[in-house]
């Protein structure tokens, strides 16, 4: 385990150190689950299926006696462990409500160097790892919330993982002796990550409160992230040098101290389609806040997104671009104060922004039709 960590920090460390080009990412892999399962690429062994705790006592045994195509099926129940998976392409999967808790200050799941063209698939698994405790009532009766300072849901090290139908609740990381630590939930670097009908709730960080990718390639669809919060920048997400796409996504009272109540982009241009921004809040960029450089821009295309009720401290309520940024929206409708849009320019005749946000949700522009 401890291999595969420092490995990942490694990976994650990299920004630290000051990467200034981009490397060449090769187009995203086709998972071998779409479109059939084709015998000839795994040679002659039949994909199995490892069943936990019926065959195996934990998680970690059945990934380790698992091999390329295999499926670990675990029961429902709650689950305690630090599973590391290298160099496999498997399926570790949820039969009914499965939840998963860190056994020690280590990622839940960490995926690192998947075969060529091959992928891990989590799905239908929930993960936790902030603790209520409730001191006795000698010693006060105060409930607090204790979570350690590498308890992430995910962590994605040079490898290629989907993620679809897991739910994230209440998943904490705090930084150690002043360190920032990334992305409670997911946290990715050097690999590909798909990321589909998945919810991200209460989740907390120092910088990218659910889900911080670096240096990689991510595509997310139909998820939901809600009351995620950063100490820094991007409340509920952060890119920085990362290409992809945030699709059919909605971003719910998020919060960030500094950048990106809901989304940071740091030299980082996805696309951002039909999502929904409602009520995140930060001191620059209540919704999203982009910065590029002069080598790497972070120009995003937005396209069909609504954004409503957002707020920020400083300047930008719905958006916040800074320098090397030049966001392009077509089809887009903001509304809810005076200053919506700092440091570029909405084409009005593509898009709709408005002061007040109408009381009806259905009439997106105001006009009193739905």
């Amino acid at each position: 385990m401890t291999n595969i960590h420092s490995a990942t920090q490694c990976l994650l460390g990299a920004l630290v150190l000051g990467c200034t080009s981009v490397p060449a990412l090769a187009a995203l892999p086709d998972p071998p689950w779409d479109g059939g399962w084709d015998p000839g690429g795994w040679g002659l062994i039949f994909p199995a299926t490892l069943e936990v705790p019926s065959e195996y006592d934990t998680i970690q045994e059945a990934v380790d006696a698992a091999v390329n195509g295999d499926t670990v099926l675990i029961a429902a129940g709650e689950y305690f462990e630090n599973v590391v998976v290298i160099e496999k392409a498997i399926s570790i999967k949820g039969d009914g409500l499965v939840e998963l808790w860190p056994d020690d200050d280590e990622a839940i799941i960490a995926v690192s160097s998947t075969p060529e063209d091959q992928w891990v698939r989590l799905e239908g698994l929930t993960f936790h790892s902030i603790y209520e405790i409730t001191l006795p009532e000698e010693l006060g009766g105060i409930t607090f919330e204790m979570y350690g300072s590498e308890t992430r849901g995910v962590t994605v090290g040079g490898g290629a993982v989907q993620i679809s139908q897991c739910t994230f609740d209440g998943m904490g990381i705090a930084g150690a002796d002043g360190d920032e630590e990334p992305g409670a939930a997911v946290a990715a670097a050097w690999g590909y990550v798909q990321l589909e009908q998945c919810r991200f709730d209460n989740c907390r960080a120092t910088t990218a409160g659910a889900v911080y990718a670096a240096l990689a390639s991510v595509e997310m669809s139909y998820c939901v992230f809600e009351n995620c919060q950063s100490d820094a920048d991007g409340g509920a997400v952060k890119f920085e040098f990362v290409s992809g796409e945030i699709a059919a996504c909605s971003f719910l009272s998020n919060a960030a101290y500094s950048e990106g109540g809901a989304i940071a982009l740091n030299q980082s241009s996805p696309a951002i389609t039909r999502c929904l921004f409602e009520d995140n809040t930060a001191a620059w960029g209540g919704a999203v806040y982009s910065e590029g450089s002069e080598g790497t821009a972070s120009d995003p295309v937005v396209t069909d997104c609504q954004f409503h009720g957002l707020s920020a401290g400083e300047y930008g309520d719905l958006w916040y671009a800074s320098s090397y940024s030049d966001p392009w929206w077509t089809g887009s409708v903001g509304c809810g104060g005076d200053d919506l849009i700092y440091g570029f320019t909405v084409n009005r005749w593509l898009n709709s922004l408005t002061e007040y946000c109408p009381v009806c949700p259905g009439d997106v522009n105001g006009d009193e039709t739905i």
